[in-house]
């Protein structure tokens, strides 16, 4: 039997993935754990977006939403569909419901 992801991360990874769109990096670093703060803030946050906006084109939609979990940790994948390509946005949520990782899979 599965364990269920966590219903306040589901709507968290929603609530930051609009950000990310919106380009509200302030309040997605915000929801960051030490660890990942310690390396990313929201200039190179929005820099590794600018990028990947360069390369995948202008944001459609997303496709699909799928969670998992891995040892007491939530994980979403919002599948996208931008202009030129698809990508997959991971989002990390540790036991403390803080994010503990942010990634763009092309």
């Amino acid at each position: 039997c599965q364990a269920q992801v966590t219903k306040d991360n589901t709507e968290r990874s929603k609530q930051i993935y609009e950000w990310v769109l919106s380009g509200e990096f302030g309040k997605v670093c915000a929801e960051f754990d030490s660890a990942i703060a310690a390396h990313v803030d929201s200039t190179k946050l929005a820099n590794a977006w600018v990028n990947l906006s360069e390369r995948v084109g202008a944001f459609v939609k997303v496709t699909d939403i799928r969670t998992e979990k891995e040892n007491g940790i939530d994980v979403f994948i919002h599948a996208s569909e931008f202009e030129k390509r698809k990508v997959d946005f991971k989002w990390i949520f540790g036991l403390d419901k803080k994010l503990k990782g942010i990634f763009f899979v092309p």
